[in-house]
């Protein structure tokens, strides 16, 4: 027999137009769980876990190696977007017969968040500003961080990621600087805090 016991890791780390847009319905906590035998064969699957009652309790199973596969439903994560980050997790487990084993699944997030603040002292001082985000992996599509007008988080597949702000003063004089980060990896979030700081600099940012 077999016991699941699935949980999403919603945490970050923050250290000291897409090629696939998710779906307008995608609720990235609606975990699809597949259970694979060492065939490659999948002999059970939910598209939503949570409220699927044959994978409570204990799940019969012939004596063998199998892979708990779990990821957030309807999208690979293979894309930029607001709001859309992607939980992937997977275990193997050996089912011997007569023997109750539990697969512990922990769903951490395999895209990598950017967060973009504009501070008071930063938003008095510019008539508008946009930060534009974009990731070296082919086919993404970049995102537009415009002051006063969206908040929201966007998400990236892994890769390097350039951000470039563009802003015009209030006499009208437009100017821009960019940077780059670099060895991102999943579960990444960067923190784009903008404020006036020393000539030259991209505001502050955390990793």
């Amino acid at each position: 027999y077999l016991a699941l016991e699935i949980k999403t890791l919603v945490s970050t780390n923050t250290p000291d137009g897409t090629r696939a847009d998710a779906p307008a319905d995608y609720n990235p906590k609606t975990l699809h769980v597949k259970i694979i035998d060492a065939m490659g064969n999948a002999v059970m699957s939910t598209d939503n876990y949570s409220n699927d009652q044959a994978f409570k309790g204990n799940i019969a199973l012939e004596a063998g190696t199998y892979t708990v596969v779990a990821h957030s439903k309807g999208w690979d994560g293979n894309g930029s977007g607001f709001g859309t980050p992607y939980y992937y997790g997977s275990t193997t487990v050996q089912v011997v017969a007569d023997n109750l084993v539990t697969a512990n699944v922990e769903c951490t997030q395999a895209n990598v968040k950017v967060t973009v603040n504009y501070e008071k002292t930063f938003t008095s001082l510019f008539k508008n500003a946009v930060t534009t985000v974009s990731s070296s992996v082919s086919g993404i599509s970049a995102l537009r961080f415009i002051m006063g007008e969206n908040s929201q988080s966007g998400y990236f597949p892994v890769g390097n990621l350039t951000a470039r702000l563009d802003v015009t003063n209030m006499s009208n004089v437009a100017n821009s600087m960019s940077k780059t980060f670099e060895n991102v990896k999943a579960r990444d979030h960067y923190i784009l805090n903008f404020k006036m700081a020393q000539e030259g600099n991209l505001g502050d940012g955390t990793e």
